[in-house]
């Protein structure tokens, strides 16, 4: 990955993927995100939901990492993703066996979404390992993993990545 500064100064990754551009989501995004979201999950949300996510507010008020994927001005792909206290605030509460390390807080990907043409090139990957990097900049998070629901289980199928950070 390349990283380039531009002009309002959030950093951008541009990945190998053929003019595929990854930034934050911004407040302007908040209709296309809808629409995403709206076409990728059985899930109904509200329109603050959105409005949060647009600004980087997650649940319970925490902070929301976001990563988007842009093609010629259009999203193409996105992952939401929160650090949220292990184990007590957590639907996997044994992602640590007893003999590694036990984290402070896991990260959660709470919506991950890709639209049609883009799936199969490797821009899932590229988003959960953006989450990835992000959650191994906190020294008490041990774990990347995603929200489950039942409703769309059978349609994405992510792997949990736990890491310990002790040396």
């Amino acid at each position: 990955m390349i990283q380039a500064d531009i002009d309002d100064g959030v950093p951008e990754q541009v990945h190998a993927l053929d003019g595929v551009v990854y930034r934050s989501v911004l407040s302007d995004d908040f209709e296309e995100i809808k629409r995403l979201h709206e076409e990728f999950f059985p899930v109904q949300y509200s329109d603050q939901f959105y409005v949060d996510a647009c600004n980087g507010k997650g649940m319970r008020g925490g902070s929301l990492y976001s990563t988007v994927a842009v093609h010629q001005s259009r999203i193409v792909g996105f992952a939401l993703a929160q650090l949220l206290p292990y184990p007590e605030h957590t639907e996997d509460k044994d992602l640590f066996p007893d003999y590694q390390f036990t984290p402070t807080y896991a990260c959660y990907i709470l919506t991950l979404g890709i639209v049609d043409e883009f799936r199969r090139l490797g821009l899932g990957t590229a988003l959960i390992r953006n989450c990835e990097d992000h959650a191994k900049t906190f020294e008490d998070c041990g774990a990347v993993t995603a929200m489950r629901s039942e409703q769309y289980n059978s349609m994405l199928a992510l792997i949990t990545v736990t890491y310990s950070t002790a040396s």
